[in-house]
This record gives structure tokens, C-alpha cells and sequence, in this order.
């Protein structure tokens, strides 16, 4: 904000999103889905999901990062 000559705090809170956003990346949401069958887990990879564990009963959990989930930064 003092780099910039900003004199007021009006805004403080666009620069620490930014600043979030610079040093530790865009947050990622992700879509889970739980597969039983291999015909499931095909379809699912094919969607571009990607194997995170295997549940005690068999269940195959994956996930895939949302595109659709971004936050857009804007100010009034």
C-alpha cells in the first residue's frame, strides 16, 4: 500500500487477498467421488479424477481440483 502512495486503508483488504494469493497460490476446492466398482473408477479417471484412498470397506475415494470453484478478487 506505501509502495503504491495509497494514503487511506480503503484498500487494505484487496492487497492482503493478493498478497495470499502471490505467496501461498490460489486456494483449491475439489470435487470428491466414491467408487465401488472398476467400472466407476474408469469413468472417473477418464473425468480426470485422482485416487486419494481406499476406504476399509473397498470404497476407492478420488478427487478432482473444480475449475468452476475460483475465487475472483474485485473491489466496489
Amino acid at each position: 500500500m506505501i509502495l503504491l502512495g495509497h494514503k487511506t486503508t480503503a484498500y487494505l483488504w484487496l492487497y492482503v487477498q493478493l498478497a495470499h494469493i502471490y505467496f501461498r497460490g490460489a486456494p483449491k476446492k475439489y470435487v470428491s467421488l466414491w467408487v465401488t466398482n472398476r467400472e466407476e473408477e474408469s469413468k472417473a479417471i477418464e473425468d480426470g479424477f485422482d485416487y486419494v484412498r481406499t476406504d476399509k470397506d473397498g470404497a476407492s475415494l478420488y478427487r478432482r481440483a473444480d475449475a468452476t470453484a475460483t475465487t475472483i478478487i474485485g473491489h466496489d
